[in-house]
């Protein structure tokens, strides 16, 4: 029996889509579609309008801003932020876009920027107060009178006086180092008490040696302990320095580099050392003899053998030899 033969395929016309045997393809333009096959259409198209909306990608403005907006009140709240910056706290987190948002930064970082100068500008100009030069002198003197002073000039006698009012500070203001035209004038402070010191140093060194006779002249503990004026004790240490003054004084031109000698002679006794502590010792103990022999010794003299340094001048004698 032979098998029922399938109606031969046609064509669609020409203009007319092809559709799969069995179904229709439903637009509006089709009258004969049904009600289910329109249901179906307008389904779809709702289901794929709801996923766009609750996709992150495309997320409105609405539903991050509240969030950002109640954090910026919280955080402002807990700063104690007044109203009118409050306000500005709202308007930066209502910003559409991150190019808005650091407009906003870069106008209040200017703002700050521009209040900060003003602040600077006026505050008051520094000046060296009676406190502060009163311990500029003190601590000017106890440099220049320590047995560890590598030199009486220069750098090697100003920059101790510099580290210690840094330290102490004597109600100078934060920083004020760092304002070279303000710290100028601390420098300045330092290097015309030094320059006052030395000067009153040659004159008593001249003063103690006024009389013809040696058997007259002032004992190196006597002229030691009035330059000092009670600023420190008088030591063996600080008696060979003084020593060494006096004889670079009697050896050489008062008046004519009496200061650069000082310090050629200390150079020489630290070279002839070598480093060696007790080399150095003998090299300055050599001149506090020979002053001895010239100009006298006193019972003062021989007992500052085991004098204790006060508190403040033993502080700047062991920042020197550090």
């Amino acid at each position: 029996m032979d098998a029922p033969s399938s109606p031969a395929y046609e064509p669609p016309p020409c203009g007319q889509s092809a559709t799969t045997p069995g179904k229709r393809k439903a637009t509006s333009d089709d009258p004969e579609a049904s009600d289910d096959e329109h249901n179906e259409l307008e389904l779809s198209d709702e289901i794929g309008s709801s996923a766009m909306q609750s996709s992150p990608l495309v997320a409105s403005k609405s539903s991050t801003t509240p969030s950002l907006k109640q954090l910026g009140r919280h955080l402002a709240k807990r700063s104690k932020l007044r109203p009118d910056q409050l306000q500005e706290v709202d308007s930066f987190t209502m910003a559409a876009t991150k190019a808005e948002r650091d407009v906003h930064l870069l106008v209040h970082i200017l703002s700050v920027k521009n209040t900060l100068e003003k602040i600077v500008v006026e505050q008051p100009k520094f000046e060296v107060t009676k406190y502060l030069d009163d311990n500029i002198k003190r601590i000017a003197l106890s440099v220049l009178l320590s047995a560890n002073l590598a030199r009486y000039t220069g750098p090697s006698a100003v920059t101790p006086v510099e580290e210690r009012l840094k330290r102490d500070r004597f109600g100078m203001p934060p920083n004020v180092e760092r304002n070279t035209a303000d710290w100028k004038k601390v420098i300045q402070k330092i290097q015309y008490h030094q320059t006052q010191i030395r000067a009153n140093f040659k004159r008593l060194i001249e003063a103690s040696v006024e009389d013809k006779d040696p058997a007259q002249h002032d004992t190196v503990f006597a002229l030691a302990k009035s330059m000092a004026v009670g600023a420190c004790d008088v030591t063996v240490g600080l008696c060979a320095r003084v020593a060494l003054m006096r004889h670079v004084y009697m050896n050489g031109k008062p008046d004519k580099d009496f200061w650069p000698k000082v310090n050629e002679k200390l150079a020489s006794i630290r070279n002839t050392a070598q480093g060696n502590k007790k080399r150095f010792s003998r090299g300055m103990t050599h001149y506090l003899t020979k002053d001895h022999e010239v100009h006298g010794i006193s019972n003062a003299d021989e007992g500052c053998d085991n004098v204790v340094q006060t508190k403040f001048q033993q502080e700047i004698d062991d920042a020197l030899e550090s």
